[in-house]
């Protein structure tokens, strides 16, 4: 995880090993035993992540993640993100 300057993170946010943590290829494994593939997870400078949300992909400069969302793709920078999965809702000058 790397987190950009002057960011502000709510209570119980959960930022994961990226979105392939976990692997589900092969059937045969037992869930537990499949191997997953760890991503660097960045946080821009001047972002906002709202309390509870899941963080698995990249959150771009000076965006809003409001709370309880889960961002699952990489969010652009200067924007407002809500929803699960995370939506733009507005665009930040």
């Amino acid at each position: 995880m790397e987190i950009g300057d002057d960011v502000a993170l709510g209570g119980f946010v959960n930022v994961t090993s990226g979105r392939h943590q976990h692997g589900i290829d092969d059937p045969a494994l037992p869930i537990y035993s499949k191997p997953g593939r760890a991503e660097l997870v960045r946080i821009g400078p001047d972002a906002w992540v709202g309390s509870n949300c899941v963080i698995s992909a990249n959150v771009g400069r000076r965006c809003v993640v409001g709370s309880g969302s889960t961002v699952v793709k990489d969010l652009p920078d200067h924007g407002i993100y809500a929803g699960s999965p995370a939506r733009l809702i507005r665009e930040l000058a």
